[in-house]
């Protein structure tokens, strides 16, 4: 009689010791924030003077644009006129340097704006002039990992009211 029950006690012991070494094996998945301040670098491929440098951008949630070409559904904007989070140009050589937007859209995120790693993001810039009569735009796509987003970009001519031709490149950039 004594067998049969150190047996089962000896096959749930030893099965719940194997579960917490499981369970104690999964790695948790990091999150990306996507709100929040992101420096981004631009690389031209071609140099046609259009988006060779660096920016800051703070990215605020928003709703996405209805003709979008972002990923979406969940979109983040800044701008540097004051009214969407806030827009910093860096160093380097940008066809306008007075007016910014940047719109970012992700397929979905946490209840805190969070991404997972390998999420797929739509990119949108444009630089104008300073009466935003005449702009420079920018669409990519790309992917956040771990804090990071590393993608391309390309002229949006359909969107431009400045004719950015065959301007395309790269582009990277961290969370702070």
């Amino acid at each position: 009689m004594k067998t049969p029950f150190v047996a089962l006690l000896l096959s749930v012991v030893l099965c719940g010791c194997n579960a917490a070494k499981q369970s104690a094996s999964t790695p948790t998945p990091t999150l990306t924030p996507v709100v929040g301040t992101w420096t981004i670098n631009m690389a031209e491929i071609d140099d046609n003077g259009y988006a060779n440098g660096s920016f800051s951008t703070a990215l605020i949630a928003s709703g996405c644009p209805a003709s979008s070409i972002l990923q979406g559904p969940v979109c983040f904007t800044s701008s540097d006129n004051g009214i969407a989070g806030g827009f910093t140009p860096g160093q380097g050589e940008w066809k306008y340097s007075t007016v910014f937007f940047v719109d970012v859209g992700v397929p979905s995120t946490s209840g805190d704006f969070e991404v997972p790693a390998n999420s797929p993001m739509g990119i949108y810039l444009a630089e104008c002039n300073s009466g935003a009569a005449d702009c420079a735009v920018f669409s990519g796509t790309g992917t956040i990992t771990n804090g990071t987003v590393t993608g391309t970009w390309e002229c949006n001519e359909s969107q431009a009211g400045d004719t950015c031709g065959t301007a395309h490149g790269t582009f990277t950039g961290t969370v702070q």
